[in-house]
């Protein structure tokens, strides 16, 4: 038998800044504002109360929830100081309140704070550094709380904690950056210490859309129905570190036309402190060349990431996260200029995946139901009036 849902969403957003100046110091104060309300008719929601026990009885993991209405109302203040011609401070503060009322279920209330601060340094003409530190504050959404249903979006059977409580988060970041020069970019790092991180862990379970778990001892639905693996929201203090670095390299100078090499990587570890080992879906590694031909009218040029494999991967008791290969992608690109009267144009074809490479995205939930896409060419005009 079919089974559907329809989910009916509406809201509005509102923001109200004010400018504001006072000697060295300019900033911003304001107020925002969203409202959200949705209504679900139906039977087979990812907010549904699905469950099935292996008798086909309902023991729902979580409640069933109809509709629910939202307003997050924040105050808000930016600021920024010139300490010197070289130094400028900025910092900022958010207090938010939160509040959810439920059909099906208690409703919840958060209150939550934001702080952050920073430092600019202009170390000369060329070289710049900078650094922030922020304590930010999230509520868990409804879905990470509350759902007990299938998710045809990411294939699979997702399970809220009702329990989950607020995730906050302190983190610095360092940036260095090259301005000026034939050679120029930036290099950046950064430490965040979590505290209740929440993440969708695999329990290893298989339900159906409509929660029930298959047959004993076959091992399937009795219906036919398609199997979901089953994933719950979890949390856990948690660490995350990482680096990203870019440079340009002006290489050749020739009248009428330039050549310019570029080289970019980055890595992001993620680390669960409750349990040791790593967390789930931690992007690989990539590193990245390519080169660009620069003319009056006419660019083109070629670009290749390398993403290295993903074998730090995440173990929770008798299961562990799937390793995910490395892989290469190589794109090309050219555009040229096109004046038409007073208007300007871009006549412009990119390539992208060109050696049509397989390869599977270890972020993505979908990693083993959809690849990343194959060879493609997109050719395209594009006028400013």
């Amino acid at each position: 038998m079919a089974h559907s849902f329809d989910l009916l969403k509406e809201g509005f957003d509102v923001k109200i800044a004010f400018d504001h100046e006072f000697g060295d110091f300019s900033g911003v104060f304001g107020v925002h504002g969203i409202f959200d309300e949705f209504k679900i008719d139906g039977e087979e929601s990812i907010l549904g109360g699905l469950s099935k026990d292996d008798n086909n009885n309902s023991v729902p993991q979580n409640d069933a929830i109809s509709s629910e209405d939202s307003s997050r109302i924040a105050l808000f203040l930016i600021e920024q100081y010139s300490l010197s011609d070289q130094t400028t401070l900025n910092g900022g503060i958010r207090w938010e309140s939160f509040a959810r009322d439920y059909e099906g279920t208690a409703d919840r209330d958060d209150s939550l704070f934001s702080a952050s601060g920073g430092v600019s340094h202009e170390l000369n003409e060329i070289w710049n550094i900078s650094g922030n530190l922020s304590y930010s504050e999230r509520a868990p959404d409804t879905a990470e709380l509350y759902s007990d249903g299938g998710h045809h979006a990411t294939e699979s059977y997702d399970v809220g904690t009702s329990t989950l409580g607020t995730e906050s988060a302190v983190g610095i970041e360092v940036i260095l950056r090259k301005k000026i020069g034939n050679v120029t970019g930036q290099f950046s790092a950064f430490h965040t210490e979590y505290k209740n991180y929440i993440f969708l862990e695999d329990t290893e379970q298989v339900r159906d859309a409509t929660g029930h778990l298959p047959n004993r001892p076959d091992n399937e639905f009795s219906s036919g129905a398609e199997g979901l693996e089953e994933k719950k929201y979890e949390s856990a203090d948690a660490e995350f570190q990482g680096f990203e670095v870019e440079v340009d390299w002006l290489a050749l100078e020739n009248p009428g036309w330039d050549l310019l090499l570029s080289a970019y990587g980055d890595m992001v570890r993620g680390k669960n402190k409750s349990e040791g080992g790593n967390l789930p879906r931690i992007p690989a590694a990539r590193i990245g060349f390519g080169f660009e031909v620069q003319q009056e009218k006419l660019d083109f040029g070629m670009k290749l990431i390398r993403s290295l494999k993903q074998d730090k991967v995440a173990v929770h008791e008798d299961h562990s996260e799937e390793a995910t290969d490395a892989y290469s992608i190589l794109s090309a690109f050219a555009s040229y200029d096109i004046n038409v009267g007073d208007n300007v144009g871009t006549l412009f074809l990119r390539g992208n995946n060109l050696t049509d490479e397989l390869a599977f995205n270890h972020a993505s939930v979908l990693k083993n139901h959809a690849p990343s896409a194959g060879r493609s060419v997109e050719v395209g005009l594009k006028f400013d009036f």
